[in-house]
């Protein structure tokens, strides 16, 4: 394993230092019980956050969240899923992570390190062998979250200054649906005339992207896209993240603590 260098902790918000994707509790650091499954045929990973689990910032981006209405709003009008259609279901919940442009094509070149799926040659140094993958998306049915009640039960809450205890101080839902970027329609949840673009990045007080504190399991579909918005299998993305972060790269991951030094369990589908 070789030094990064300049190390990524020095690159400030183009760092491509990378973090975990979920966490069991805010009182638990432990990864979710239960690896990520397989892609189904559009490509998206089945993905159920019980109570309490967390889902991270995998590395520095922003956070949006926007309506998949039937007309797609433009964040979400280029994603296609693996047959070329839109992807998400109509008038789902999308709650967007999008990596900082410099932090998606660090990532790529440095994912030359990982095993080519074509040869078993090595790949030279600076020759892209993945596409960019720069987005993640947690797509949520809207009989699940389709109000500001039920969407500020999974908002993050790390403190006074995270985004659940923020909306709750505000006095009411149009307010409220505004500080994510959306609005309000006869009680539910659209899309504004921009979404939202918080920062988040790892091992920072802003890390969190997703706190299931509904009291029950949050159920959904993640998604992962390429610059171009193909559709990219996310347990691949992960599988290759944590390679680079535990073969070639001795200094890629965020966190100084061994126990939060991974992406996510990956389910093997071979």
């Amino acid at each position: 394993m070789a030094d990064l260098s300049p190390a990524p902790s020095s690159l400030g918000f183009a760092s491509p230092a990378l973090g975990p994707w979920f966490q069991q509790s805010a009182a638990s650091d432990n990864d979710l019980s239960t690896a990520l499954a397989p892609p189904d045929v559009d490509l998206s990973c089945p993905l159920t956050l019980p109570n309490s689990a967390i889902w991270l910032a995998p590395a520095g981006g922003t956070l949006s969240f926007l309506v998949a209405t039937a007309t797609r709003p433009q964040a979400l009008a280029g994603l296609r899923q693996a047959d070329g259609s839109q992807a998400f279901a109509d008038n789902a919940l999308i709650v967007l992570f999008r990596l900082m442009p410099e932090v998606a094509q660090r990532l790529a070149m440095l994912a030359h390190g990982a095993p080519r799926p074509d040869s078993t040659a090595a790949t030279p140094a600076g020759t892209p062998t993945r596409p960019v993958l720069d987005r993640l998306a947690f797509e949520i049915p809207n009989t699940t979250i389709s109000t500001i009640a039920a969407l500020q039960a999974v908002l993050p809450d790390n403190g006074a200054a995270d985004l659940a205890q923020t909306m709750s101080a505000l006095s009411d839902d149009a307010r409220k649906s505004a500080f994510v970027g959306l609005a309000t329609a006869t009680g539910s949840l659209t899309n504004a005339a921009k979404p939202a673009t918080i920062l988040r990045r790892p091992e920072k007080d802003d890390r969190r992207l997703i706190e299931n504190r509904s009291g029950g399991d949050l159920t959904g579909k993640l998604w992962a896209f390429d610059m171009h918005g193909r559709v990219f299998d996310a347990g691949a993305w992960a599988a290759i993240l944590n390679h680079l972060a535990t073969g070639p790269w001795d200094n890629l991951w965020a966190a100084s603590d061994a126990g939060r030094q991974r992406a996510v369990g990956v389910q093997n589908a071979r």
